[in-house]
Formats: structure tokens, C-alpha cells, sequence
């Protein structure tokens, strides 16, 4: 009996060992010098453009498996991988915060709430719409 359970607990060990492993190998590990080199970066604004999206990618900003199609897609390019890469990141990202992130190099900034004052005015105008304005009266 205790020979049937420590076989079951060392087969459950390999299992996990084994499983930790695939999952750690199925996760591509990005390298800033290799995709610079890949993507040939001639400029330190080059380099700092692939170090910020390696960090989008550590923080979860980013999808990994997104960056990786993108360089794989840009490195089949005849020339100018860097910039194919670039533009392809940028126009496959869907929100607008991270591509305005990716650009500029700062996170956005989110706009602030609208004042009180704000609220009622835009809430007035919806309400008396149907009035003709002012300067449509002056004219």
C-alpha cells in the first residue's frame, strides 16, 4: 500500500515537472539584442522603441504572442525590417492609451471628469436644442 502511494506521488511530480516545463517553453522569451539585431535598429531611438515594448510586455500591456507575429512578419520583409515592425505593431494595437504609449514614450494621461459647471451647460444645451440659436436669429 505505501509502496502504490509513493509510486502515485512520484508519477504526480514528473507530471508537474514535466507540464511546468512545456508551459515554460510554450512562453516565447524575448531578447532586446536579438530583436535588434533581427530588426536591424540603426538608432538609439530604434532600440528604445523595442525596449519599451519589451517592457509593455513584462507589465501585460502588451500581448506577447502580438509582438512576436509582428517580428516574425517584419524579419520576412526584403528591407527596413525596424520600420515594418513599428508600423505594424502600431497598427495592429487596438487601444488607443497603449499606441499613444508607444509613440510618445509616456503613459496617456486620462482626461479628467467634466466639471459641474461642464455638465450643466452640455445638459442645457441638450434640452433647449430645438430653439434656434442666437446667432441664427442675428444673421
Amino acid at each position: 500500500m505505501l509502496r502504490n502511494s509513493s509510486m502515485a506521488m512520484v508519477s504526480i511530480v514528473a507530471l508537474l515537472v514535466l507540464s511546468t516545463a512545456a508551459t515554460h517553453a510554450a512562453t516565447p522569451r524575448f531578447d532586446a539584442d536579438e530583436i535588434k539585431a533581427g530588426l536591424r535598429t540603426a538608432a538609439p531611438e530604434d532600440d528604445g522603441f523595442v525596449d519599451r515594448v519589451l517592457d509593455m510586455v513584462e507589465e501585460g500591456k502588451l500581448s506577447s504572442a502580438l509582438v512576436q507575429s509582428t517580428f516574425v512578419w517584419a524579419r520576412k520583409q526584403s528591407q527596413h525590417q525596424f520600420q515594418h515592425f513599428k508600423r505594424g505593431l502600431l497598427n495592429r494595437v487596438s487601444d488607443p492609451a497603449i499606441r499613444f504609449e508607444l509613440t510618445t514614450g509616456r503613459p496617456a494621461t486620462p482626461s479628467p471628469p467634466p466639471t459641474l459647471g461642464e455638465t450643466v451647460a452640455s445638459r442645457l444645451r441638450r434640452m433647449f436644442s430645438f430653439l434656434p440659436s442666437v446667432h441664427a436669429l442675428l444673421e
